[in-house]
C-alpha cells in the first residue's frame, strides 16, 4: 500500500502525523505501508522507520535516501495494491502506472490538479468544513481506501492493479 507524504508546497501535504497514523492503521489491517519518499521528504525516513515499524522504504538505503527516478516510481505504482498521496507529481506518475489511488486535495482544485486515473478517490478538506490539509481526517482516508480496495475486487476480481501500464508496456516493447 502506497503513502507518500511529499508535495512540492508545504500547504498540499497532509500532515506527517496523519500519514504515520494511516500507516499505522494500514498495518493493524495486514496492508504493509510503502512510503514513496522524493528529495525533499529524505530527512523524515528516521522518524517514519521509528514511528510505522513494519513499513517499507524503496530506495532509501541506497545512498540517495529517496526515490531517484520516474522510472522506479512507476515500477512501484505497478506493484501496489493502492495509494495514497498528496496533489503532487507522484500521483500523476502512479496514475499513469495505473495504480488505484486516493488523492487528498486541500487548497487546489482536484478539478484542475487531479491525476487521470481509472482507480481515482478524492478527499477534499472542503467535505470536512476547511481548505487546509489538516482538515481531512485520518478515518475518512482510511475509509476511502477500503472502498477503493474493495471497489476494485468488485470490478475486477482476477486484475491487479497496474495491470494496464503492463499491457501497455508489453505493448510497445
Amino acid at each position: 500500500m502506497g503513502v507518500a507524504p511529499g508535495a512540492s508546497r508545504s500547504y498540499k501535504c497532509w500532515p506527517l502525523e496523519r500519514f504515520e497514523a494511516l500507516a499505522q492503521a494500514l498495518l493493524a489491517r495486514g496492508l504493509t505501508p510503502v512510503f514513496l519518499i522524493g528529495p525533499s521528504e529524505s530527512a523524515l525516513v528516521p522518524r517514519l522507520r521509528r514511528t510505522v515499524p513494519g513499513a517499507q522504504f524503496p530506495a532509501c538505503d541506497d545512498g540517495e535516501g529517496h526515490l531517484a527516478s520516474a522510472e522506479l516510481t512507476l515500477a512501484l505504482g505497478q506493484q501496489l495494491a493502492a495509494a495514497v498521496v498528496n496533489d503532487t507529481g507522484v500521483a500523476h506518475l502512479l496514475a499513469a502506472a495505473d495504480t488505484l489511488l486516493v488523492s487528498l486535495f486541500g487548497p487546489t482544485d482536484p478539478r484542475r490538479w487531479a491525476p487521470h486515473g481509472t482507480g481515482l478517490h478524492i478527499v477534499r478538506a472542503q467535505a470536512f468544513g476547511g481548505h487546509e490539509m489538516a482538515t481531512i481526517p485520518v478515518a475518512a482516508v482510511l475509509r476511502a481506501v477500503v472502498d477503493v480496495l474493495a471497489a476494485h475486487a468488485r470490478e475486477r476480481p482476477s486484475a491487479p492493479p497496474g495491470e494496464k501500464a503492463r499491457r501497455e508496456a508489453a505493448n510497445t516493447a
